[in-house]
């Protein structure tokens, strides 16, 4: 699947973290349009508006961590890709925000242009296959239904 710019949103209180992702991301070779805010409501506001390919939550958010605002974004269907970034590892949160929906985890030291790139990628191949087994599930569904009519008309 080709993407024309594939949409990024980076959910960040911190400058200097913003500022690095930006500059990681400006030495990749995706064609990206990244949006970015500091808050889980700015956050949550434009996920309306807007369709994102994959979302980067920073762990410690203002006002809300980053594995609450992951459980309201599946909770409100958003679909996207999620990745958690955060200061310090910790397994046990990782844990958790795998659970919760989370596409993936990793710290904030290994933000780099690899690291991107490769979690960009593996975002949109996951989605599209998301896309296709939700695709699949639903003709499976249907065939069923097809087949139990037509056992009923027997």
């Amino acid at each position: 699947m080709m993407y024309n710019s594939i949409q990024i949103l980076l959910v960040e209180d911190d400058e200097v973290d913003v500022l690095a992702f930006v500059r990681a991301l400006k030495k990749t070779e995706l064609n990206h349009l990244l949006t970015f805010c500091q808050t889980a409501q700015d956050a949550l506001e434009l996920a309306e508006k807007q369709a994102f390919d994959v979302i980067f939550l920073d762990y410690q958010l203002p006002g809300q961590d980053g594995l609450k605002l992951l459980k309201e974004f599946r909770s409100r269907g958003f679909d996207a890709p999620i990745a958690i970034i955060t200061g310090q590892g910790d397994e046990k949160i990782a844990v958790e925000a795998m659970k919760n929906g989370a596409f993936d985890y990793f710290a904030k030291s290994e933000i780099n242009p690899q690291t991107l790139t490769a979690v960009v990628r593996s975002a949109l191949k996951f989605k599209v296959l998301e896309t296709e087994r939700i695709r699949t599930q639903k003709a499976l569904i249907e065939s069923e239904k097809d087949n139990r009519e037509i056992v009923q008309y027997c």
